[in-house]
């Protein structure tokens, strides 16, 4: 899952080169519930349910914090932050019961 179709598309490729037919790809930008809960449908159409999550998305810093501008300090929360808790509470718990917690 990831933003970039292409990159999503070659990584699924890789993984089904060695394990056919266990992938695929999704495009999702987790900084928007929205877009997680169509993913968490996908999903759940496609596999069933949501096994494991594992949170790699994140955005970094190529200038000085100084030239930071109000929308990218918002896109770096709302990706590095807050798109864990919202990930966690559309996709985790969904499918989980208090013994799991």
């Amino acid at each position: 899952m990831d933003l970039d179709e292409e990159l999503n598309e070659e990584t699924v490729a890789a993984i089904n080169e060695k394990y056919p037919g266990s992938a695929k790809a999704y495009r999702c930008n987790v900084a928007f519930s929205q877009e997680i809960s169509d993913l968490k449908t996908a999903i759940v159409k496609d596999y069933g349910r949501v096994d494991i999550i594992i949170h790699n998305a994140g955005l970094i810093a190529g200038s000085p914090i100084t030239e930071f501008d109000d929308i990218y300090v918002h896109s770096v929360i709302a990706v590095n932050l807050t798109s864990h808790f919202l990930v966690n509470n559309l996709l985790f718990y969904t499918y989980s019961t208090p013994e799991m917690l």
